[in-house]
């Protein structure tokens, strides 16, 4: 019985290694892209902390800035502001998990850094698709006229949705950047309703709950806008 629980605990604990990652760029210096490789860390993990993990990554002359289409780009092309998605390409094979528990100092260099792009999420049909996808009733619903809770942000009205019979505001605005500043401004307004809010670029999703926050509903919700995020 030790023998098994141990076996187990071993099994929990490893990471098989990789000779790659994804992440987003979280700065750039002389020589080196610091990017986020959270994921690969916590690749495999059950229970994980909400910590993120950075990986220094060394360039050097031979290291290849790719497209994913193959096409070269140069070191410029990449960017930290924008926090550009990248896949990193090392020269070895590292087992990130076991790196990360030792604080192992040793340098991980590129062999290619690949600029990663997708579509961006700028419709109410893009968020009422994937919604849909994952097996959620999605309906146009209305605005309650004895009722203030439909704030305009940023000069953008909501349209009036019902996930499986439950109220929800969809915001779609200009930019990222308004997007960003419209749920800023949401989130000083007084009184507000109990609410679980979904971002994805230029879209807004408020979801207004009158129990529990994480539920089956809930938790489509959020697979439907991480699938909208994926690259």
């Amino acid at each position: 019985m030790v023998l098994f629980i141990i076996s187990m605990f071993l099994v929990g604990c490893g990471s098989s290694s990789s000779d790659s990652f994804r992440g987003r760029i979280d700065h750039i210096q002389a020589n080196e892209f610091v990017v986020n490789c959270t994921d690969a860390v916590k690749k495999g993990q059950r229970d994980s902390d909400d910590m993120a993990h950075l990986c220094h990554v060394q360039i050097t002359e031979e290291t290849m800035f790719l497209s994913e289409n193959g096409e070269a780009l140069t070191a410029s092309d990449f960017s930290a502001e924008a926090e550009t998605m990248v896949e990193v390409v090392l020269t070895k094979s590292v087992n990130f998990r076991k790196r990360s528990i030792s604080k192992d100092p040793s340098v991980l260099t590129a062999k290619e850094i690949i600029l990663l792009s997708r579509e961006r999420v700028t419709s109410e049909e893009q968020v009422v698709d994937a919604l849909k996808k994952q097996g959620l009733r999605v309906q146009q619903g209305e605005k309650d006229p004895n009722s203030g809770a439909y704030p305009t942000l940023r000069g953008v009205e909501p349209s009036i949705y019902r996930i499986n019979d439950k109220e929800v505001l969809l915001y779609t605005f200009e930019s990222e950047e308004e997007q960003r500043a419209g749920w800023g401004e949401y989130m000083v307004i007084p009184n507000k309703e109990p609410i679980k809010n979904y971002n994805a670029d230029s879209v807004l999703l408020i979801f207004k709950y009158d129990g529990e926050t994480r539920t089956k509903v809930t938790g489509k919700i959020q697979r439907a806008f991480d699938e909208l995020m994926e690259y």
